[in-house]
């Protein structure tokens, strides 16, 4: 037989506390040094840290008892903190989030680690303006015992980081934390606005600079260039639209390394795959990844972007994870539906386009394929389209190996049986019996891809996906003017290397980065294609490449227009510049 009495023991125990009988510890507490009485035996055996602080060597007595004295505990929270010691009883109805948050600072330092996992529980549980809060998050940043509320914060943060970059007082964030906090793959925010966050960020540490980047001068530069250097490695520039790189990035581009903005103009002018050997970009951070509403164990948001890129048939950075245009909704998965060619077609037959998704047994590789159709087992049928296509990423941990390959328009691009679940081409990529799939290396319907196996092989799992109603394009849609201003920045760009390889044209443009801002905004690819004139002939080659990679950045007719209008101005500036020829 076996009984408990603790709560009477502890009742008992409060009834010591408040009787201060034989006491033989006087704590003064708070600024004021208001006293409480306490008992050395109770303390020492319910707290590490006063077992150390009243051992013979250290501990101040006065009249036989033990003095403590702790000014920067207020006497109120002193209070709360005996009565915990004594009786194990905390109440927080009564306490303001101050308090609370008060009360958390305290019993760290007295290493109540007990009360310090209770007062965590209870912050995260009923306190939700803590959550952002920059002096709190700060404080969680700095001590290692609060791990329950770091890890919470910073949870919340990469989930709606809104919260705390819009706060007036997120230009208070200390640098560390700032640095920890961009460093956070899963920070749940649009590129260019945790820029402008830390745009913001480094102008606060200096209220002399102007928020008017063309007013500064070069010291301005040189202050604004030493504090935000160590932030520039953490912020993914190559997820910046051209756009908005345009617009927010470009004005500050004495901020940045020399060859990242050339880097960063030729990505986004090239409609091809650029490798980052080819652009000669080290150590480039992969995108965020945003926060995951896709029903997905599979793959992740950055792999539905690279999906939505090919449906639409461009390149792979078309889309990213913060833009995506369609709404995947998952139809099947066949650990969690039925690893069955029925089970299949139970579920997706009918649904219009799909997407299909396939994770291959001991490896990282994932393989499927795209059809713009639909599904129908009752069919029995072969479908042509050039629409379908078929992927894999050896890695899917890396998207740098995605390869895709579209349909040539095969009549067996897309086929229904029965028996056989998703079935791309006539061999080239199909469900043969349940985890047991193939792909043959004739390639009859899709041009071969080298990376995808050969053969049957096993997948672990496969999903499918519905791609929703395409979401509007206006909001992936830009002014004219933005364009322009695109255009014209890059010309200039372009044109400054050229410069620097062709030096007797600086006999007749000497173009200065303090006062470029008028030939930017005049120079069109009419006129570059003027100045380049006599260049070599690689050169000239590289200048068509460019325009017509920009030119497709922009309507024809809005490029004519732009022309039209503009093409005697152009010729004035030519003629001031010493380029004109009345015969061009």
């Amino acid at each position: 037989m076996y009984f408990e009495y603790c709560q009477e023991v502890a009742t008992d125990f409060e009834k010591v506390l408040e009787s201060d009988e034989e006491y033989d510890v006087i704590i003064y507490a708070g600024e004021n040094m208001k006293v409480l009485h306490a008992h050395l035996f109770v303390l020492r055996t319910r707290s590490q840290y006063f077992r150390t602080g009243f051992s013979k060597k250290w501990a101040e007595k006065k009249d036989g008892k033990f003095i403590f004295k702790k000014p920067n505990i207020s006497y109120e929270i002193f209070k709360i903190i005996l009565r915990f010691i004594y009786c194990g009883k905390i109440d927080f109805t009564n306490l303001q989030s101050s308090e609370v948050f008060e009360l958390l600072m305290a019993v760290d330092e007295l290493s109540i680690q007990t009360l310090i996992n209770c007062i965590q529980e209870y912050l995260i549980k009923y306190k939700k303006e803590f959550q952002c809060s920059v002096e709190i998050l700060d404080t969680f940043y700095q001590h290692d015992s609060f791990t329950d509320l770091w890890n919470f914060s910073l949870r919340k943060i990469c989930e709606e980081p809104e919260i705390l970059f819009n706060s007036n007082k997120f230009i208070n964030l200390s640098e560390h934390l700032l640095e920890f906090l961009l460093k956070q793959d899963d920070l749940n925010l649009d590129e260019i606005l945790i820029w402008d966050g830390l745009i913001k960020w480094c102008l606060a540490q200096h209220s002399n600079i102007s928020h008017d980047v063309k007013k500064w001068d070069k010291d301005n530069f040189t202050t604004m260039e030493r504090t935000i250097h160590r932030f520039i490695p953490l912020i993914r520039f190559y997820g910046i639209s051209p756009e908005d790189f345009n617009l927010k990035v470009f004005p500050y581009k004495k901020l940045l390394p020399d060859n990242l903005i050339n880097n960063i103009f030729t990505l986004h002018s090239s409609n091809a795959k650029v490798t980052n050997e080819k652009l000669n970009i080290f150590n480039v951070q992969s995108p965020r990844k945003s926060k995951d509403i896709y029903d997905s164990t599979l793959i992740n948001p950055q792999h539905f972007a690279i999906f939505s890129s090919w449906i639409e048939k461009e390149n792979d950075s078309h889309y990213n994870a913060r833009n995506i245009p369609y709404n995947f909704n998952l139809l099947y998965r066949a650990s969690r539906d039925g690893n069955t060619a029925a089970d299949f077609h139970k579920k997706c037959d009918n649904k219009g386009a799909t997407i299909v998704i396939a994770k291959v047994t001991d490896s990282e590789q994932i393989v499927g394929g795209y059809n713009p159709l639909f599904w129908n087992e009752k069919c029995n049928t072969n479908k042509s389209t050039s629409d379908s296509f078929i992927f894999t990423l050896t890695d899917r941990t890396n998207l740098q190996t995605a390869k895709v390959s579209y349909s040539n328009g095969d009549p067996n691009s897309i086929q229904n049986y029965s028996v056989h679940g998703p079935v791309f081409g006539a061999t080239d990529l199909y469900e043969n019996n349940g985890s047991n799939w193939c792909s043959k290396s004739d390639s009859i319907s899709y041009p071969k891809i080298d990376e995808m196996p050969i053969g049957k092989f096993y997948v672990d799992d496969y999903e499918v996906f519905q791609p929703g109603n395409r979401k509007s394009k206006i909001e992936n849609t830009v002014k004219l003017d933005t364009k322009r201003e695109y255009r014209y920045n890059f010309v200039i760009i372009l044109i400054t290397q050229l410069l620097n390889q062709h030096q007797h044209i600086h006999q007749q443009i000497q173009l200065h980065e303090e006062d470029n801002s008028v030939f930017v905004m005049a120079v069109d690819l009419y006129v570059a294609n003027h100045i380049l004139k006599g260049l070599n002939s690689k050169i000239s080659v590289m200048i068509a490449e460019a325009e017509a990679a920009l030119n497709s950045k922009v309507e024809v007719t809005e490029l004519e227009m732009i022309l039209a209008e503009e093409k005697e101005r152009d010729e004035r500036i030519m003629k001031e510049f010493g380029f004109w020829n009345s015969n061009s």
